[in-house]
């Protein structure tokens, strides 16, 4: 009896099929296009003397979800290379956030709207305090998911390897 049910379930297993993701679907995209967004959300908010700074920033950020972007179409090597260049920028891209908030472009004093609580207003300060923290936790989290997903082609490439050397 048990081996009908595991034949069963070996067909059943074998009859679904892989469902492709297109690279707008993969949370590494969406997390990398949101971080793209905050950036750009901000340009026109930073002291002028930070707007090339920011445009690095933004430049940075969108060779993150280029490299993404190719990784999806690409296997083996070239993925880990594509892969590999996105986690290149990301840590570029890091340490410019944390480059922002010694400076003082993440201020805390007002909102980066521009108003203070007490409801007057000041010009804009660019980044508030939480948007600096929610684009940091973006970034490490695609970190995370470039890091896992260069790790796994890595090791299917090695597997690859070793089936070709038992042949």
């Amino acid at each position: 009896m048990n081996e009908i049910t595991d034949d069963i379930l070996k067909g059943a297993s074998n009859n679904k099929k892989k469902v492709v993701k297109t690279t707008a679907q993969l949370p590494i995209f969406r997390d990398s296009s949101n971080l793209l967004f905050l950036l750009m959300k901000r340009m026109y908010h930073v002291p002028g003397k930070m707007v090339r700074t920011i445009d690095t920033a933004i430049h940075h950020a969108d060779e993150i979800a280029t490299a993404i972007a190719m990784a999806n179409e690409f296997r083996g090597e070239e993925r880990a290379y594509y892969l590999s260049v996105a986690i290149a920028n990301i840590h570029v891209l890091n340490n410019m956030l944390s480059s922002f908030q010694i400076i003082g472009v993440a201020s805390k004093k007002g909102r980066a709207d521009g108003h203070l609580g007490d409801g007057g207003t000041k010009t804009p300060c660019g980044f508030s305090k939480g948007e600096v923290k929610d684009m940091k936790k973006l970034t490490l989290r695609i970190l995370a998911q470039a890091i896992g997903w260069r790790d796994s082609v890595s090791r299917q490439g090695q597997a690859a390897q070793r089936k070709e050397g038992e042949v």
